[in-house]
């Protein structure tokens, strides 16, 4: 049995490398994030996941990362990220992109035995370049084991121990260190209904590409 915590929509956002606006490869992101607008909740969450890609299945990989923005609406989320030009001394005028989006979805956040599992499900792709959703981990499903380090929420969990269970409640604060864990796929299907329930998209995911495009523009 599952217990579902929090449903609703998910977007993965890149921010290319200065002076590449044309996205060739992975090389060429310079940071990644999961976003995640939970339904009936006016929030949305900017979690920075490490290295630009999730984790790998096939080997068991784990990710660290951590909630570095929450907002009330997408371009409150993304307008720390917005395009710009500047100068420097030794380099003189750079163009920092702004951010893309690579893929959006369903998620749900849903206790599973002694752990939280963050499950996605692919609605929309976009391709940009030769950068596919897939060159930063980003599959058209995935389930990770998903923790939040003690260390990061220590007034919200008491006790001594490494890691909780990424309950939303510590994924509502800022500085919140996450460690997703990728499982195989045989155990994704648990988690198939969850998705089903929000497998239509929000106004929110609308929204959150509009102000990735506008953030984009000089």
């Amino acid at each position: 049995m599952i217990e579902v915590l929090e449903a609703g929509d998910v977007a993965f956002v890149y921010r290319p490398r200065v002076e590449r606006p044309a996205v060739l490869d992975a090389d060429d992101v310079q940071r990644l994030w999961v976003v995640l607008a939970p339904r009936r909740r006016p929030l949305l969450r900017r979690i920075y996941v490490g290295r630009n890609r999730l984790p790998r299945a096939e080997r068991r990989q784990r990710s660290w990362g951590f909630v570095d923005r929450i907002a009330a609406s997408p371009a409150g989320l993304l307008d720390d990220l917005r395009a710009e030009t500047y100068w420097t001394r030794t380099r003189g005028l750079r163009f920092q992109p702004g951010p893309r989006l690579a893929a959006s979805g369903a998620y749900v956040l849903a206790r599973h035995g002694a752990h939280v599992h963050h499950a996605h499900a692919l609605r929309a792709r976009a391709i940009a370049g030769g950068l596919a959703p897939e060159d930063l981990g980003i599959g058209e499903g995935g389930d990770f084991v998903a923790t939040i380090l003690r260390r990061s929420v220590a007034d919200l969990v008491p006790g001594d121990r490494r890691h909780a269970p990424a309950e939303p409640r510590l994924l509502d604060r800022i500085g919140a260190e996450v460690v997703l864990v990728a499982i195989p796929t045989h155990e994704k299907a648990a988690f198939a209904a969850a998705l089903a329930a929000v497998s239509r998209p929000a106004p929110v995911v609308g929204a959150l590409e509009a102000a990735a495009r506008d953030a984009g523009v000089t």
